[in-house]
């Protein structure tokens, strides 16, 4: 799944990849590309590459709780 992000200042896009691994198991790989389009986008994501470690452990907890979120529905709806 690709998702495109316009604004006046950033272009990006997000994706969502998900890798069936057997049948009680899938590996979702999420990604995000940002390109700033002038200064002042260009700054926010210059502060985003540093603060990425943890961005990035924050984004990995929430991601695991959604994803045991949608594995515990499951579980109850079968």
């Amino acid at each position: 799944m690709l998702f495109e992000i316009r604004s006046s200042g950033i272009d990006g896009t997000f994706t969502v990849e998900l890798l069936a691994l057997s049948r009680s198991r899938t590996r979702m790989a999420v990604a995000l590309d940002i390109t700033p389009l002038n200064l002042s986008a260009r700054l926010l994501v210059q502060s985003l590459k540093l603060a990425k470690n943890n961005l990035t452990k924050r984004f990995k907890l929430r991601v695991a709780d959604y994803s045991k979120g949608l594995e515990d529905r499951l579980q109850r709806s079968a």
